[in-house]
């Protein structure tokens, strides 16, 4: 996966998260060696990493961490394709 390059791809993700049916708050806590943490309210039959790894429309998500309220992912861009060496 290739990470978010700017702060505002970065910006852009957080609003694309908020619009995921059952998300609350959302507290960005870092941004760090390609790794987003957040500390976010979810209300929800599923776990938000399971919806999460469905699907943010536009972004591919990696969930590495998860406890009640905070998860680590690593997001990139539904654009940004590997390309073949």
């Amino acid at each position: 996966m290739t990470p978010l390059p700017t702060p505002d791809d970065w910006h852009r993700f957080e609003l694309a998260l908020r619009r995921v049916r059952g998300v609350g708050q959302l507290k960005t806590e870092y941004y760090r060696h390609s790794v987003l943490k957040v500390r976010v309210s979810f209300t929800g039959a599923d776990r938000l990493a399971h919806l999460l790894r469905a699907g943010v429309p536009g972004y591919r998500v990696r969930v590495i961490g998860e406890d009640r309220k905070t998860l680590q992912i690593l997001v990139a861009s539904e654009s940004d394709e590997r390309r073949p060496g």
